[in-house]
């Protein structure tokens, strides 16, 4: 058994590029259209137990086909990082409101995310980062999985696969309605190198909290 997923559709963005060196804030408003297709394919010997298997059908059977969404999105965010990665200074922070009321999946959906840097010295840079989500359906319909939120990988709880935390069911990931993630990083220079401050080359310390779940 596995399933296949394809999104085709056009998202019209408009917002403003104040660069980070100018330390204001952005603000972006989406409008998206989407078909999204969640195609199931089993082997011979799946296809005979699929009325029996409980976990199947009351969820990916259920979210299987074509499905239409049409969402607006409003994003405020402010960057006043010295560097994209390994920042020294300053902070990144995005606020993220989608609403979806144009389609069968009506929902409201938040996410916050907020990065900061600190330099201890010329050898040790701290980064912390925290990230949060809540997803809530305002109508009698389940969330879409495309629609749910995913955890796991190196943007967010390292150590893990990508979008690998979280609920399953038959080995897939049915992402969650709320997460948060807390991860605090530390990069030193290498000691046996000189000109160590200059190289790309660093030693990376982390530590990461995380949880994804339906239940909130």
């Amino acid at each position: 058994f596995r399933s296949n997923q394809s999104i085709n559709g056009i998202t019209f963005k408009v917002g403003s590029n104040y660069l980070p060196v100018e330390n204001k804030f952005n603000h972006e408003i989406s409008f998206e259209n989407l078909i999204r297709n969640i195609d199931l394919r089993f082997s011979n010997s799946d296809s005979k137990n699929i009325r029996n298997n409980s976990l199947l059908t009351d969820y990916f059977l259920f979210n299987s086909g074509h499905n239409f969404k049409s969402s607006i999105t409003y994003s405020i965010v402010r960057d006043s990082r010295d560097l994209q990665y390994i920042f020294n200074k300053g902070y990144y922070m995005r606020f993220s409101n989608e609403i979806s009321m144009f389609s069968n999946n009506k929902f409201i959906k938040s996410s916050f995310d907020y990065s900061k840097g600190y330099k201890l010295n010329k050898n040790v840079i701290f980064n912390l980062n925290f990230k949060m989500g809540l997803i809530n359906s305002i109508s009698n319909d389940l969330i879409h999985p495309m629609d749910k939120f995913q955890l796991g990988g190196s943007n967010d709880i390292k150590g893990w696969l990508n979008s690998g935390m979280g609920p399953k069911q038959m080995n897939m990931n049915l992402g969650g309605n709320y997460f948060h993630a807390i991860g605090l990083n530390a990069f030193t220079n290498l000691p046996f190198l000189k000109n160590s401050e200059e190289s790309n080359f660093k030693l990376h310390f982390f530590t990461n909290i995380g949880k994804l779940t339906n239940k909130i």
